[in-house]
């Protein structure tokens, strides 16, 4: 092999390990020293730029597995937001709707003269004016 046939053969196996060219000055170095193909693949698997190289490749992947984990994570808590925005919705609702019936009932206590407006019924005491069970057939007397 002459001496540019091992210059093109020590820049083709740089570009195929590292993808980009090397500096003149290794082209040089390994040119000077006469390495093989064979050599200079042991030699640059030795090398602290490979290593590097091999150590980053390596963190690149974890940060890329993290990402991915990250990812589900997110789509998981997206997804939980949106249930937990629908469930308080739905609660906003049956707020509303219990307020309603409970204005409702309200006024028919006023109305039926059970309470008077602004009073509250003290479930501890029994109402006064209640209808008999002979007017409202689910009234029970206590005995």
């Amino acid at each position: 092999m002459d001496r540019d046939e091992r210059k093109q053969m020590i820049k083709d196996v740089y570009k195929k390990f590292f993808g980009k060219e090397p500096q003149e000055t290794l082209v040089n170095t390994y040119t000077n020293q006469g390495v093989n193909e064979e050599e200079l693949m042991k030699k640059i698997l030795d090398s602290e730029e490979y290593k590097k190289m091999l150590e980053e490749y390596q963190n690149f992947k974890q940060n890329e597995d993290k990402s991915k984990q990250n990812e589900i994570e997110i789509k998981n808590l997206n997804q939980k937001l949106r249930d937990t925005e629908r469930m308080l919705e739905n609660l906003t609702k049956l707020l509303k709707h219990k307020r309603a019936l409970i204005t409702r009932l309200r006024y028919e206590l006023t109305a039926r003269s059970i309470t008077l407006p602004g009073e509250f019924l003290d479930y501890n005491t029994p109402p006064q004016n209640l209808p008999t069970d002979q007017q409202n057939p689910h009234f029970t007397k206590n005995s």
